[in-house]
């Protein structure tokens, strides 16, 4: 967003927003209209304890099945299409209330920032045996490959009555781990934010699409479904409960690519084709209808009026009904002069390190009891557990005499996740003419990152047979 620097909170302001705003409050105290979403990495283990008793709650109530049935059912209708994103953010925001409701409290869906999990999917924080389920990990039941340990566990969870792929028999969550691919990592993502600058494609076939939402959609969002496999490369994959937080991070860099296109400087009655959406649906109502569950999808409007939404409606995550704002986002730290509005998305300032140590966790509720093993959480958590920067952490980009040649807008800290992606672009602002633009710096990057992982693409036929 190029809001001017004097309509923007000061910096100490965000940083009393953030401390204010925690993730989980009571219903009570506040209306939970506005969500606060965060990086998994970044919540203690209590609250990835209270989100995981909360999807648990609502599995239980049979509520959750609602929202598979619901995503099944429309699914030809809202994959590859220009629906695809604001049919998405309508449903994840529903889905919060289903939670929030359900436990009283003011929870919100995080989200899996899995673009610094790319190349370590096996070590991501977020796959561990007492939250998501270790990575790689499942048992041949009767030829379907389930998950084994987590909330999923098909021995001993409510997820062993899960919806089955294709209107198969109640049984496990599912997942087929594919080896070979990595899911879409910083450097992609910020040259495909920076580059693509409307949403819809214009290209007509000649090979180079132009076009946000259908490279976004068919690239980084099908690489995680393609590559956990199972019920996730079905229309069934909400059926596995790492789909939430996989599509809150969907939408957090879709609200990333609206803000750093200013979006939000435009009212959505003034939003058009093809830079905010595609085609002349912006006011065809979002397919949600169906009477065969029981989940309200209708948008309350200003005027206490009540219907199916448009993709108008939910065009902006600053509006008079969906209200969202992303957390200590690293990878808005990576853009350099990118002037974020704080109400969509808040800047991390730090590497966001990984907050919970659940070996620890385990151990402490072990030993101690539960009840006492939060009261120390609360204690501890606020001390780091790892650092989320991979490789060498310690480089300094600056020279023995204290002078650093790179052009101004390559003086930042460089906080890649990946030491290979930090070196490289130290190479790249030290070779490119200052002259070079930032979009076209991580363009050569993300060529550069391609090359040297030298990673099949996501349409590659193995993963192209997998998504049903």
């Amino acid at each position: 967003m190029a809001q001017s620097s004097s309509t923007k909170p000061t910096w100490l302001l965000q940083v009393l927003l953030l401390l204010f705003c925690s993730n989980f409050v009571s219903v009570q105290s506040r209306d939970c209209q506005r969500s606060w979403r965060r990086a998994w990495r970044d919540l203690s283990c209590e609250e990835q304890d209270e989100f995981l008793d909360a999807l648990l709650l609502v599995k239980e109530s049979g509520e959750y099945d609602d929202f598979v049935y619901i995503h099944e059912w429309f699914g030809e209708l809202t994959h590859y299409t220009p629906e695809f994103l604001p049919w998405h953010r309508w449903f994840i925001w529903n889905f919060e209330k289903v939670l929030q409701q359900a436990t009283g409290k003011c929870i919100y869906i995080p989200y899996w920032d899995w673009e610094r999990d790319a190349e370590w999917e096996w070590d991501s924080d977020v796959m561990h045996p007492d939250t998501f389920g270790t990575w790689g990990e499942t048992s041949n039941v009767n030829g379907r490959p389930c998950v084994n340990d987590g909330i999923a566990d098909y021995r001993d969870s409510p997820f062993a009555r899960s919806l089955g792929i294709d209107d198969g028999p109640l049984g496990c969550v599912e997942r087929e781990f594919l080896q070979g691919f990595s899911f879409t990592g910083e450097a992609q993502m910020l040259a495909m934010i920076t580059n693509y600058d409307q949403y819809a494609d214009t290209s007509r076939g000649n090979n180079a699409v132009n076009g946000f939402r259908i490279e976004y959609e068919n690239g980084p969002h099908m690489l995680v479904h393609g590559i956990i496999g199972g019920h996730m490369e079905t229309n069934w994959s909400p059926a596995d409960p790492v789909f939430w937080i996989h599509h809150s991070n969907i939408d957090r860099l879709w609200t990333l690519w609206q803000d750093y296109w200013d979006h939000d400087e435009c009212h959505t009655d003034d939003y058009y084709a093809p830079w905010h959406y595609e085609g002349d649906l912006l006011d065809e109502e979002l397919p949600f209808r169906n009477r065969a569950v029981d989940w309200d999808f209708r948008m309350r409007y200003e005027d206490g009026s009540r219907d199916h939404p448009t993709p108008r409606d939910v065009m902006s995550n600053d509006g008079p009904v969906i209200s969202v704002t992303y957390m200590n986002d690293h990878l808005a730290s990576l853009i350099p002069d990118y002037d974020a509005n704080p109400r969509l998305i808040q800047t991390a300032y730090d590497d966001v390190d990984i907050k919970c140590d659940r070996d620890d966790w385990r151990r402490r509720k072990l030993q101690k009891g539960t009840a006492s093993a939060e009261r120390r959480g609360r204690e501890t958590d606020d001390v780091p557990f790892r650092n989320s920067l991979r490789g060498d952490v310690t480089q300094d980009f600056v020279k023995a005499d204290g002078t650093d040649d790179r052009p101004n807008s390559c003086q930042q800290n460089n906080f890649f996740t990946l030491q290979e992606d930090r070196e490289e672009w130290d190479r790249l602002c030290r070779e490119l003419p200052a002259s070079t633009t930032v979009a076209e710096r991580f363009a050569i990057l993300a060529q550069r990152n391609c090359n040297r992982r030298g990673n099949p693409r996501s349409d590659a036929d193995e993963l192209k047979s997998r998504m049903k």
